[in-house]
């Protein structure tokens, strides 16, 4: 991936609940490389503590987390200091247990022990439009230019309407990653009816502009059965 900016200001501080062994793949050097600043506590209460000291961080709480319940835990956070949450996925974590932390309001998700790379990718996905900068991603030969709101398929333009080019800009920095359909549904719209409905049609859409684009190509967009999406690129 090719970002011409950044989408992050600065240093971000990562306060991760656990072991660093068990969190991270890695030299803090590599971390500190990518802007990120890993800051581990032992457990979800000094975590707790760390955050109320700098409500700027972003946390990183493993699915196994073992002092209190995960989904307390997040309702906490949010409650306090309504800082974004990253789910470190372990082994053995269903689908159901990571759509439930979705509805409490986590904002991306990460296998552990992670790299500095894919933490990148979930601290990218994990912030809100004001939180980043106008950026130009290549991937492939799929180009988006957030500033001209412009798209580009194999060097043919792909007409998008605002929601489905902010969808597929969601997607290219969470690339190469599998988005679940959980995840994709809070990028849909506020009302939470239909929300999985209105994810998939969008899909569709997004598939369909880039079929009327470049027809010769097949679409970049890939279903990942029972699980959710991701660019094929």
């Amino acid at each position: 991936m090719n970002l011409t900016h950044s989408t992050m200001r600065g240093s971000v501080k990562i306060v991760a609940v656990g072991n660093l062994d068990l969190i991270a793949r890695g030299r803090p050097a590599e971390f500190r490389h990518r802007g990120l600043t890993l800051a581990t506590r032992p457990t979800a209460m000094a975590a707790l503590l760390e955050v109320g000291r700098d409500p700027d961080s972003i946390v990183l709480v493993p699915t196994n987390l073992n002092d209190m319940p995960l989904t307390e835990f997040v309702d906490i956070l949010h409650s306090l200091a309504h800082v974004p949450v990253i789910a470190g996925i372990v082994p053995g974590c269903s689908a159901q247990a990571v759509s439930e932390l979705f509805d409490h309001g986590i904002s991306s998700t990460v296998a552990l022990p992670t790299s500095p790379g894919r933490l990148a990718d979930a601290v990218r996905a994990s912030r809100t439009p004001e939180q980043t900068e106008e950026l130009v991603i290549e991937v492939g030969n799929l180009t988006l230019d957030d500033a001209r709101h412009r798209v580009t398929w194999f060097e043919k333009e792909v007409t998008l309407a605002p929601k489905n080019f902010e969808i597929l800009r969601f997607m290219l920095v969470a690339h190469p990653r599998v988005i679940p359909l959980q995840e994709l549904m809070k990028h849909v719209g506020d009302n939470p009816q239909n929300r999985a409905v209105r994810a998939r049609v969008a899909i569709g859409r997004l598939r369909a502009a880039f079929s009327d684009a470049e027809p010769r190509h097949d679409t970049p967009i890939e279903t990942v059965h029972r699980i959710g999406y991701r660019l094929r690129l």
